[in-house]
């Protein structure tokens, strides 16, 4: 077996196989190392009860960008993404909205409880889009170091600047958007309740904070992201979530990446100051020039890397690092979909009675939880041409 290669990735999620199969690509021997038997990480689809399979972790797609998929031309690997068009959002009894990506259609929604709402709404959501904007220019931009005293520092991040000069009074909106609440912000353009608390709930799914604490407003907007169809550039995965990984992974292997499952990595081997290869937890070792990392960051400089390698600075902000974030999901195996009042929706929400039930929540999510401050709506597991998840 070749135990020498140009580059090893720790971890086969998705970021960690798009980094291979770009390496690739480009010609480099790349070995995926992954603990599990199964690649993919988050983004993958398992059968959680005889018969039926689904997105065990992540359960949909927004942030994977279109020139990753047309890069890796993941279309022609299988991927299929179908557009969350229309999200259903219970508000007790038979009363509902349905958050859609037609604006005149989310607008009719939003009419029934405030004419102000609805008619500021295309305004929000422009608003909210041309934010998004500035930071997607971003994405592709490799990080510079503002305070680095040297001359290409200085060069580098004086070039960043040039790049972006036409963001000008965007960087404001970036402003209140990364300091202010989702409450406050939202405030400052809806009157009602309801409507503030239906977007409030979107600032906080996958966020360890309530609709009132500081910084929520930006979730608002990284949840419009995404560059798909649908209701916020959300999509959901024809065959799960693991058909994104399993698209980018038969990518890699037409241009030569290697992936080899249950090889947990125990040490990232270090000589001279340099990352030289790895060793596995059953005593294999592979060496490489460039050794790239899928784990969390936590998890690679306190327990893949030995402490004497690393500056104590660098432990030290390893250390006070946040990265703490709750989520709650269900897979349940029905025998139908659910019936939502006849309406024909790929998405459910989460009923949450108004903000300050929302606010209540995010208080009580630290400690034992005796009542349920939410109701959950199923979320259909299923396609266009019918029970896709179903094995058989």
């Amino acid at each position: 077996m070749t135990t020498t290669y140009d580059v090893i990735v720790i971890g086969s999620g998705h970021n960690g196989l798009v980094c291979g199969a770009y390496l690739a690509k480009s010609g480099l021997k790349t070995l995926v190392l992954e603990r599990r038997e199964i690649v993919g990480g988050a983004a993958v689809t398992e059968e959680f009860t005889p018969g039926f399979r689904a997105s065990r972790f992540s359960y949909v797609m927004s942030l994977l960008h279109p020139r990753v998929i047309k890069d890796l031309e993941l279309n022609s690997f299988g991927l299929e993404v179908l557009p969350a068009n229309d999200l259903f959002c219970p508000l007790g009894a038979d009363n509902y909205i349905v958050f859609s990506d037609d604006i005149k259609k989310t607008q009719a929604e939003f009419a029934r409880f405030s004419r102000h709402d609805a008619e500021i709404y295309p305004q929000f959501a422009r608003y909210l889009e041309e934010s998004a904007a500035v930071v997607r220019q971003l994405l592709f931009e490799t990080p510079v170091d503002p305070v680095r005293r040297s001359w290409s520092g200085f060069k580098k991040s004086a070039a960043l600047l040039w790049r972006h000069r036409t963001i000008g009074d965007g960087a404001y909106r970036m402003i209140d958007l990364l300091t202010q609440s989702a409450y406050d912000y939202l405030s400052a353009w809806f009157e009602h309740d309801t409507i503030k608390c239906l977007l409030a709930y979107y600032a906080s799914i996958g966020t360890f904070a309530g609709p009132k604490s500081p910084g929520t407003a930006y979730v608002l907007m990284h949840h419009l992201m995404g560059e798909h169809q649908g209701a916020g550039g959300w999509g959901f995965v024809r065959g799960g979530m693991g058909g994104i990984t399993a698209a980018i992974a038969r990518c890699g292997a037409r241009s030569g990446m290697q992936i080899m499952t249950q090889a947990p990595v125990a040490e990232v081997l270090v000589n001279a100051g340099r990352a030289q290869g790895v060793r596995t937890v059953d005593g294999r070792e592979f060496h490489a020039r460039v050794v790239a990392s899928n784990a969390a960051a936590t998890t690679l400089f306190r327990r893949l890397v030995a402490a004497r390698h690393l500056p104590a600075d660098l432990l030290r902000e390893i250390d006070t690092f946040r990265t703490f974030s709750t989520a709650f999901k269900m897979n349940i195996a029905a025998h139908r979909t659910a019936a939502l009042s006849g309406l024909r929706c790929r998405a459910g929400a989460v009923q949450v009675p108004d903000v300050r039930a929302c606010r209540a929540g995010y208080r009580l999510s630290g400690a034992r939880i005796r009542r349920c401050q939410v109701r959950l709506v199923l979320q259909p597991a299923v396609s266009d041409r019918g029970r896709a998840h179903h094995r058989g």
